[in-house]
């Protein structure tokens, strides 16, 4: 037996070689192996940074790889499956070439290659500082408003990062835009870091983030807020009729130099007459306002008045007979109901 063994080993290797090849090329018809780009960019995950140091500057942030999986993986390849790492570990200040590795959860499916395949990174000692937090307005209240000194809460803000980065920052602001503000002010705003010319520091961790600003809007005296009621005078043409009126603003500040004579008003003011007489197509007309004397428009404040005038539509409710067309011979047909309604305009 062993004789015959020995004697046939050289075919018995060929058989099992043809065995595997035919195989291998079985797997590859109905799976086959497919080099290709996975869809979507993958998170670099930077791992094994020394203590006391960081990142400096805008690390990339993601890389696409190229993978040789069978195509059974694909169908179910994931970018949970996938990791892209950049080592760290042993590096100490200054600026380094780092390779990223490509990992895989799902076998037997590899990485082929890395776009970047390598990476410029800059390691500085980290820092961090404590500073007061300074509110902000921009833009002007309403007329006839003023605004409280705003204020932070809460007032101080720890900044971290790279050495160099934290030295420069000379404040940090939470600014708000009170543009046209009547009312109080209570907003989260995000927090800059500024150098000493005005300019943002990007590349800093800030804790908190963000701030609250609170400031209290007052009304000035002698200024009040009051409603704008459009008066319209006339018909429309007999063959039309009003759809929407509007008028723009809804609210204006009214002046005077005696508080009384503003306080004195009803909570609104009058529009001067728009007329309408005959009128078969939308109207837009700057109108002034009737105030008493003694009070004005504070500012250059314009109303607008805006009417739509659109055609009278009349509608007929028709009632008539479900009928059936096209029946085959010998077919008979019943709607429920037996009748329809028609609405013509």
């Amino acid at each position: 037996m062993l004789r015959w063994l020995w004697d046939n080993l050289s075919a018995l290797v060929l058989a099992l070689v043809l065995a595997l090849v035919v195989w291998v090329s079985a797997v590859n018809t109905t799976d086959p192996v497919d080099v290709r780009a996975f869809p979507s960019a993958l998170p670099i995950e930077y791992a094994g940074l020394p203590s006391g140091l960081v990142i400096a500057g805008e690390a990339p942030a993601n890389a696409r790889v190229t993978l040789r999986a069978p195509q059974s993986v694909w169908d179910l390849l994931t970018a949970r499956d996938l990791r892209v790492e950049a080592r760290l570990d042993g590096l100490g200040e200054g600026t380094h070439e780092v390779s990223l590795v490509g990992l895989v959860d799902r076998q037997p499916a590899r990485v082929t290659s890395i776009e970047p395949a390598r990476l410029e990174i800059t390691l500085e000692k980290a820092a961090s500082s404590q500073l007061s937090i300074r509110a902000v307005t921009s833009g002007e209240p309403a007329l006839g408003y003023r605004l409280d000194d705003p204020i932070a809460v809460p007032d101080t803000v720890k900044i971290s990062g790279p050495a160099s980065l934290v030295e420069q920052v000379a404040e940090v602001l939470a600014p708000v835009d009170v543009t046209g503000r009547r009312e109080d002010v209570d907003t989260e705003v995000n927090l800059a870091p500024l150098d000493a010319q005005g300019r943002a520091i990007v590349g800093l961790t800030l804790s908190p983030d963000s701030a609250r600003v609170i400031t209290t809007a007052h009304q000035l005296v002698g200024y009040r807020l009051v409603a704008v009621i459009p008066i319209i005078q006339g018909q429309v043409d007999t063959r039309y009729q009003v759809s929407s009126i509007n008028v723009s603003p809804t609210l204006v500040t009214v002046f005077s130099p005696d508080p009384k004579a503003v306080e004195a008003l009803p909570g609104f003011v009058e529009t001067d007459p728009v007329n309408l007489s005959g009128a078969k197509d939308d109207i837009e007309q700057t109108v002034g306002v009737v105030l008493p004397e003694g009070t004005f428009l504070a500012g250059s404040q314009a109303v607008v008045v805006q009417i739509a005038v659109v055609p009278i539509e009349t509608t007929i409710n028709v009632v008539r007979p479900v009928e059936f067309e096209g029946l085959a011979p010998g077919l008979f047909a019943r709607s429920s109901p037996i009748t329809a309604s028609v609405i013509l305009k």
